[in-house]
């Protein structure tokens, strides 16, 4: 039983990474893909600041977060996220379709 446990784990862990791993990209062409959507945009909240798109803690790419789904172990939401220059306010964007998004022509 207990090999078929640490299988298990092992699968799971490998499908984690994965994703993750799909999920990566590049904060330059994160912020870029923002910016095309936005166009002159300002902050929602001060309304005089532009989002910047947070980076990963060992940089280069857009940072993540994930947000667990109650009651269901080991199942979250991915989200990247951007924040005010000004104010610090921020906003979440699905990270699964943000993903797909940027991967379509524009």
């Amino acid at each position: 039983m207990s090999g078929d446990t640490e299988e298990n784990d092992q699968k799971r862990d490998e499908e984690f990474e994965s994703q993750v791993k799909r999920l990566q990209v590049p904060r330059d062409a994160l912020q870029g893909f923002l910016d095309r959507l936005r166009g002159d945009l300002k902050c929602s909240f001060c309304t005089t600041g532009t989002y910047e798109v947070a980076p990963a803690p060992s940089g280069g790419t857009a940072g993540m977060l994930s947000c667990p789904v109650p009651h269901i172990k080991g199942l979250g939401a991915w989200f990247y996220s951007a924040s005010c220059s000004d104010c610090g306010n921020t906003q979440f964007f699905l990270a699964n379709r943000a993903r797909r998004l940027m991967s379509e022509p524009h």
